[in-house]
Order: C-alpha cells, then structure tokens, then sequence
C-alpha cells in the first residue's frame, strides 16, 4: 500500500469529513499552508485511495472530492494512522446521530457502517434503532430493515425535513443556532477534536454547505425586504442546506404538482425564485422548481419581523386575521372573565401571529413548540381556556388545531392576561375606628401599618364620627374594633392586637376588594361614554361605504384603463395620487379570490377623506378576471374603522350570492348585501359591548 505524508493524511482527513467539493485554497487555509503543499501532495492521495476503489473527483470551479460507497469511505478513514474514533458521552447521543445519519439519506445503510462508526456491536445498533421507531412513528415516518439490503427511512421528503428539524430544535436554543450560522463556527468550521454533539448535529449537513447557502440567501436580497424572525432565517438555512446536499449527491427532491402550481401564484414564490437562483450559481448545481416550493411554503409559514400598524396595507387575508383575532379575543373573554380587548398590543400581536400560523395549518407544515410541555403545567387554566376558545379557529378552517400551536396562542393570552394582573396597584385606602378613637384605635392603627404594606390608615375616627366624616373620605375599608350598623364601606370587625383570625378576616376582605376592582375596572375600560364613541365611530365609515358606492359596467381590460376608470369613478381631487397609490399597492402583487374571477383593488391613500367602495364588471368575456372590486381607504383611518372595513370585505368574498349579482348586472341585490354586511358587523360590535356592560 502506498504510503502517506503527514500533510497528506491530514488533507484526507479532512476532505472524508466535510464530504463537499473542495477548493485548493480551502484546503490551504484548513491546513494554514500554501496552495502549492496542497497541490503537491493531491497525487500521492490520489494513488492511496484508488487501492480501496475510491477516486478523487476534481470539478473546475468546484473543487475535489472524495467519491466511493459508505463502506469504502469508512475503510478509508480506518486505515489512516492516528485516526481516532469518537466517543459518544451516552447512549441517547448516539441514537440521536444515528438518527441522523439516516435522515440525510435516501438510500440504505448496512448495520455494520454504524457498528464501525460507533465502536459498539451490531446488536447494540439494532437494540438503538429499536428505541427510535416511536420517534420515527411520531413523526410520520418508518423503517424498513432487511437483512442483506440494510435499514432506510421510510417517508416522504417533507416528513424528513421536518424531523431533522425537529431534532435541530430539540438539540440547540435559538440563540445557539444563530451564533452557529452567523459567527466563526460557519467561518472557521467545526474542530476536528472530540467534537460534542451539538458540532455533530449540524456537522452532518457540512460547514461548507451551510456558508454557501447563507451566502447565496445573502447574495439574493430576497430578504431585505421580505424579512423574517431570526427562527425562520435558521430553519431556511438547515432545510436549503440538505436540499443542496441531496443535490450534489445525485439525488431527487419532489414536490407535491398541485400545490406547486398554486404557489407559484404567490408573492414568496418570486421570493424562493430569487433564493433558488443564487443557490444554484453558488454550487454549479441545477435546482428543480420542487426545491422553489418548499422554500416557498417556509416562507408562508414564517414569522416576518414587521409589525402590524394601523397604516398597514390590508390584503384579503388581513381582514380574515382581524376577524378572527378580535373573535378570539371575545370567546377568551368568555372563558377567563378577563378584559382582553382593552388591552393595547394583544390583538396586534395575535394578527402578526396569525398570518403565518394559518398558513403553517392549512398546508400541513410541521409546528414544532419547545415550551408546549412547560406550558401545560405551569399556565395549565390559559392553555385549557385557549384549546377551548380554538373550535372556533376548528370551524373555521374545517381541521385539528396541533396542541404546538394552541401553545403558541397561550403564550400570547397568557401574556396579555399577566399583564393585566401585574399592573401596579396602589395601597388600600383604610380609616380604623373604635369607640372612643384613642386609645385601642391608635394601637390598632400601628399594628395595621406593620403587618399590611398594601394598606394605608388616612384617618382614625370614633364611631360617632364615622357617618358624618367619612363621607368626606374616599376610602376603600374600614378596619374596627366593634361592629358598626349600616357602615358606609366594606368592614372588618378585629381586636386592637390583630390577631392571628384577625389577620385571616382581613386578608379576606381585601381578596374581596380585590375581585371587585377588578370588576370596577373592567367596567371602567369601557364607561357608557366610551361604548357610545365606538358605536358612533361606525355610523360616518358605513354612510359613507354606501353613500359613495358605485356599480358600473366596463369594456377595460388592462390595468391602466381600470386605473384610470377608478380614478373618474371616485370621489378625489388628486386623481393622479389615487392612481400612484393603486399602482404602488399592486407593484406588490395582486390580491385574487372567487377562484381567479374577482380582483381586490385597494390601496391606503391620502387622495381620498372617506372610505370608498365600489364594483367594476368586465364586460370582455376574455377577461383575466370576471369584476373588480375596489376598496379605498383614507390613511388616516383609525383601527376601529379598518375593522370595519375588513369585516364587511371578508363578508361579501365568502357570500355565495355575490357571484349571482355580479353575472346578472344587479346593483339593487349587492348593494343589499353590503347593508347586510354592515348590519352584521354592528351587531358583532354591539354584542361584544353589552358583553362588557353585563360583566360589571
């Protein structure tokens, strides 16, 4: 067998353990020598690993390679001098890696290659993967193992994915992957001692890999506009990183046709186009449009760092989260007596939340929730009052809501209803009295401001003094040595000591006061007033929807001419703002519904003072899309009057007769249907606030 320098050994070293192409000056710089030692020792590895039927495979621009079977590779690598095999601290630790060797690949893998990996017995390798198939079984996916052929993952390609993440998430918090993707560990590469098991769970993807996919996301822009959370950013990084993988190993990824076809309608498909793209120049690799739609449905799924915004452009689905926020909110209400829609960044967070949650449900995506456990027990009354208030999300989209995300939606409630329970309350306002309001009163009056912080005495008085002064007094207790007839406030009857059922009765009374402010503020968020403001904000938005309505017949077809129209149709003094704010809006992408027949054209503007709404049918029967319906919201416009907005809009896509009144010309039947949109909104509003007015 031919021999190997020490320089050489550890070139191979390190080209068997990253598995990708490498440059000369990659493994120059691994090596901290120059680009000619590299190119110098290249032919005596060549000449040493032809003798196990391995070749070295050079690609211009690309690199070299090792190339050989599994089991080739590993007798390789175990005939190297000083190689050592790693110790695996547990027994869970080598299950978890032998899971995912098997996960990133879609061929079969004989018994004896993890023996050898593992240093253990073929038995104790088959003991391991017996622990594993509950796991694999949770997970949607199976093993088949036959002797002779070896063992294989069964599933599809989405359920993989979904489990290699589900084990990165197990495996790292949050921050940890960031620091792994975006500092020296990407940079640098993983050290080639002893490495722990974090640097194998990700090593199995390739530190090569993983920078070339985070540069190529970074070299596309795509997500300078369309930004992400940092959670999203790293799960986009693992799932490209092992399509990239398969890849360059030869092998398929397929995406379901269908679902592929009506992806390509949305805007993120533009997004994972441009990803795809740099991705494939980055590596010389064709990337099927398969690989699109994964990246594609991650991007729905993902939460996006922007934050919703009274001035925000509304799609169709936007008036659907709001819908289904605020009734959320109020079935919460029901099953906690909590004042939740007085709470100021709730419903913003539920939409936000939202938009990628349904998506993530309505196509399937895995929801992974590391806290879901902790959840459960430590906030078990909100997580069973969100599962109940969630038949409503049921319903709705006709499906199981996973227990991950009823977590999710805890989170949020149970965060809106701490903060309501941490906000600072201010001492008890107490007066003591006795019969003479000297003596016992004054020794009451000091053990009273020792063993109660949260109760301040403003006043002592005799109890013949009680009816004509403490109307003067605007306290919340009265705390007393004798029992006192008609007593103008909540009492307490204790001896002047306060002792210890003394103290019992008065830690009663204020458990007493204290559900009862909480009633007394929960009125107060909502006075008759202010009920009165939120129904009169309604009236001027619904007049003016149906006041300056118009129905009208067109042969436009192209855009600009519907522009245009709109622009003659609208109640405005700045036309040409109204057209650039349309324009600016659909640059975004266009809003479709009712199967492709209707188009939402809407936009925020400052060239309209009223909400405006109108219809515009095609008259061409080769139309691209059969009416148009317009909606034009003033910037301006307050959170109240967008609901309203959203709700009447979302009302009117999902009524059936619509479509009948469009394709019979009838604007008697649809101004009919907007009247009962509005009514129906109204009467929501109006149930939600005598709701509030009941719980006082």
């Amino acid at each position: 067998m031919n021999a190997l320098s020490k320089r050489a050994k550890q070139l191979l070293q390190h080209m068997l353990q990253n598995g990708d192409y490498l440059t000369n000056q990659e493994l120059a710089d691994k090596l901290k020598v120059s680009t000619r030692t590299v190119i110098r020792e290249m032919p005596s590895i060549e000449s040493y690993v032809s003798e196990f039927g391995i070749e070295v495979e050079k690609v211009t621009g690309k690199g070299a390679t090792i190339k050989g079977t599994i089991d080739q590779k590993l007798l390789l690598s175990k005939s190297l001098d000083g190689i050592q095999v790693e110790k695996w601290s547990s027994a869970s630790e080598r299950q978890r890696f032998l899971l995912i060797e098997l996960l990133r690949s879609n061929e079969s893998q004989k018994l004896y290659y993890f023996s050898s990996l593992f240093n253990v017995s073929e038995a104790t390798v088959s003991n391991d993967l017996d622990k594993l198939v509950s796991w694999l079984e949770s997970n949607n996916l199976g093993v088949l193992r036959k002797p002779g052929y070896g063992i294989e993952i069964l599933g599809s390609e989405r359920n993989k994915r979904a489990a290699i993440m589900r084990l990165v998430n197990d495996t790292f918090s949050k921050p940890d992957l960031l620091s792994l993707l975006r500092s020296q560990y990407v940079e640098e590469g993983i050290s080639e001692q002893e490495p722990d098991s974090k640097d194998r769970l990700l090593n199995f993807i390739g530190d090569r890999v993983l920078s070339g996919v985070e540069k190529a996301i970074d070299c596309s822009g795509a997500l300078t506009e369309y930004k992400i959370a940092d959670s999203a950013y790293v799960a986009l990084v693992i799932h490209l990183s092992l399509a990239v993988q398969r890849l360059l190993n030869g092998e398929g990824i397929h995406f379901d046709t269908v679902l592929l076809e009506e992806l390509k309608e949305s805007p993120e498909y533009d997004v994972a186009k441009q990803i795809v793209t740099c991705t494939a120049k980055e590596f010389g690799i064709f990337v099927p449009d398969d690989e699109v739609g994964y990246i594609t449905m991650h991007l729905q799924g993902a939460k996006r760092r922007t934050v919703f915004s009274g001035e925000q452009d509304l799609l169709v689905h936007d008036y659907e989260l709001v819908h289904i926020a605020e009734a959320l909110i109020m079935r919460m209400e029901d099953e906690t007596s909590y004042s939740l829609s007085s709470h100021k960044r709730l419903a913003t967070d539920l939409i936000n939340h939202l938009g990628p949650a349904l998506t993530r449900i309505r196509l399937g995506m895995d929801i992974v929730n590391p806290l879901l456990d902790q959840i459960k027990t430590q906030y078990k009354s909100y997580y069973e009052a969100t599962l109940k208030s969630c038949t409503l999300l049921e319903d709705r989209l006709k499906t199981t809501i996973p227990d991950a995300e009823v977590g999710f939606l805890t989170m949020h409630f149970g965060a809106a209803i701490e903060s309501i329970n941490q906000k600072i309350k201010l001492p008890w306002k107490a007066v003591i009295a006795c019969s003479t309001g000297i003596g016992s009163a004054k020794l009451l009056q000091a053990r009273v401001n020792k063993l109660y912080k949260n109760i301040k005495v403003i006043s002592v008085l005799s109890t013949l003094d009680i009816q004509k002064k403490i109307k003067e007094l605007d306290v919340d207790l009265m705390i007393s040595t004798i029992p006192i007839k008609n007593a103008p406030c909540p009492m307490v009857v204790v001896s002047p000591l306060v002792l210890e059922e003394d103290a019992k009765k008065i830690e009663v009374l204020l458990s007493t006061l204290e559900v009862r402010q909480s009633s007394r503020e929960e009125s107060n968020n909502q006075s008759l007033v202010e009920r009165l403001q939120v129904i009169s904000h309604h009236i001027p938005i619904a007049v003016s929807m149906l006041e300056r309505f118009f129905f009208e017949t067109c042969e436009a077809s192209e855009d600009q001419e519907i522009f245009d129209l709109v622009r003659m149709l609208a109640d405005t003094d700045h036309g040409d703002v109204l057209v650039k704010d349309l324009m600016q809006r659909e640059a975004i992408g266009k809003t479709i519904f009712d199967n492709g027949m209707g188009w939402l054209l809407h936009c925020n503007t400052t060239s309209v003072n009223h909400v405006q709404m109108g219809l515009i049918r095609k008259a061409k029967e080769d139309a691209c899309t059969s009416y148009v319906m317009v909606m034009l919201i003033p910037k301006n416009l307050e959170h109240l009057g967008r609901n309203l907005v959203g709700s009447v809009n979302q009302q009117l896509f999902e009524n059936k007769q619509l479509k009948q009144a469009i394709m019979e010309n009838n604007k008697g039947v649809f101004i009919q249907l907007l009247e009962n949109a509005i009514i129906e909104h109204l009467d929501y509003v109006l149930h939600h606030l005598e709701g509030s007015y009941e719980r006082r």
